[in-house]
């Protein structure tokens, strides 16, 4: 996943590109209109000029969003230049409609330029950063300002309240302006406060998806499944009993291997092989319980048990077998000598939980039968095979694999010896 500067610089950059592209439209149509109702060159080349920078400074800009530089510059460039567009559209107007001659009470009376300035206002809001409406917002106040100022100093315009005047006659009602402002800088603070929270939530909403995909990699699917619906057992200290399949895998003569690789090739191949390993335990709905060195124990059962635990955990370890192959391939083809790996299952009683502190809590399993499982992954070496398990195991899964009887092991910490069984494929 990109950082949350890059998603945000994103959404940031299509939003400038759409604002360069309306205002592309809007002074396109601004220059055609102009051309019907121009009283003089002078109306023309303000609006040819105001297009040709448009233009000129749209496609640098847009080659700029591209690569993804100056967007702080270019919104606010744009900001600006649109305020004055909007400040000088009501002169042009006014000239067009016959300049002197006229009162300069039209200049404040202009109701096109109400709605230029709100769509300018929610144009802007595509870039996704409050400031720009209050840009807009403080931008139009000024303008507005200077439309009455200027237009005060014509003897002909008469302050009136009466709404038919100002809409009818030469007079100008004062209120309609105030009006105006009042609702358009509520509408731009608003705007703007909804524009923060959006991007406040847009942020926390990346934010936690980048934690949880953190968190989901250490654990397991049905693990995180279940702490992602906000089941506050998983993070209660405590356990309960059940039966589940625990699978330790080991890799052969590790140790002999760490002698020739350095500390960054040995973190790499861990890694990539840890990757394909855990890759099949999830594929079968296991729980990774934890990496011993270069070791795996995983269970099938936790949280929540079933009848296919058993079986799922053999499937799992034909899967890496499978994987372990194909990594070995690879190793071969680059020269590398193949590697050799144990695994060892049992089914039987643990208890499941989290141990540890309040601080600091582990989701595991403990209990004589994770014992068991890692003695069988040993007795490995000592029987020559690379995947064995337990009767239990044979027995949850009778008919749906092929075994081979290995005979009676003695493991250590067991007083009489335990029946193991090879496994070689599904039956």
């Amino acid at each position: 996943m990109n950082s949350l500067n890059d998603i945000m610089k994103e959404r940031e950059k299509n939003g400038l590109k759409f604002i360069l592209i309306f205002r592309f439209f809007f002074m396109f149509t601004l220059i055609g209109l102009t051309v019907f109702v121009a009283q003089s060159i002078f109306e023309q080349i303000i609006v040819i000029s105001l297009m040709s920078i448009s233009m000129i400074t749209g496609v640098i800009f847009w080659f700029l969003l591209n690569k993804g530089k100056f967007l702080n510059f270019i919104g606010l460039f744009g900001a600006i230049f649109d305020i004055l567009i909007l400040l000088i559209l009501p002169f042009l107007w006014y000239i067009s409609i016959g300049g002197e001659i006229v009162s300069k009470a039209y200049i404040l009376k202009a109701g096109s330029i109400y709605v230029t300035s709100f769509s300018i206002l929610i144009i802007h809001c595509l870039a996704n950063r409050p400031i720009y409406p209050l840009i807009i917002t403080l931008g139009v106040i000024l303008n507005n300002i200077i439309y009455l100022l200027y237009s005060l100093n014509d003897k002909r315009v008469i302050i009136t309240s009466n709404l038919l005047d100002h809409i009818l006659g030469a007079s100008f009602a004062p209120g309609i302006l105030i009006i105006f402002l009042v609702v358009f800088t509520s509408m731009g603070i608003i705007l703007s406060y909804f524009l923060s929270k959006n991007r406040k939530t847009v942020f926390n909403a990346v934010k936690y998806e980048k934690q949880n995909e953190q968190i989901s990699r250490y654990f397991s699917p049905n693990v995180y499944k279940r702490l992602s619906e906000g089941n506050e057992i998983l993070f209660e200290i405590g356990g309960r009993k059940q039966n589940v399949a625990i699978l330790f895998a080991d890799i052969r003569d590790f140790t002999k291997m760490c002698d020739t690789m350095s500390p960054e090739e040995i973190t790499k191949f861990l890694s990539s092989y840890h990757e394909l390993m855990v890759e099949a335990i999830f594929k079968y709905g296991g729980t990774l319980d934890k990496f011993i060195g270069d070791g795996i124990m995983a269970t099938f059962g936790t949280p929540d048990t079933s009848e296919e635990d058993a079986s799922n955990a053999v499937k799992a370890g034909l899967e890496m077998k499978r994987y372990l192959k194909e990594f070995n391939t690879k190793r071969i083809k680059d020269g590398l000598e193949p590697i050799r790996q144990g695994i060892g299952i049992h089914y039987g009683e643990v208890i499941a939980g989290n141990i540890g502190s309040k601080n600091r809590i582990e989701y595991t399993v403990i209990g004589d039968s994770v014992n068991v499982a890692s003695r069988i992954e040993s007795s490995c070496k000592e029987t020559k095979q690379d995947f064995l398990v337990s009767e239990n195991i044979v027995k949850k899964t009778y008919g749906q694999f092929i075994y081979e009887d290995v005979g009676l092991i003695s493991v250590k910490g067991k007083t009489q010896p335990i029946k193991l069984y090879a496994i070689t494929q599904i039956n």
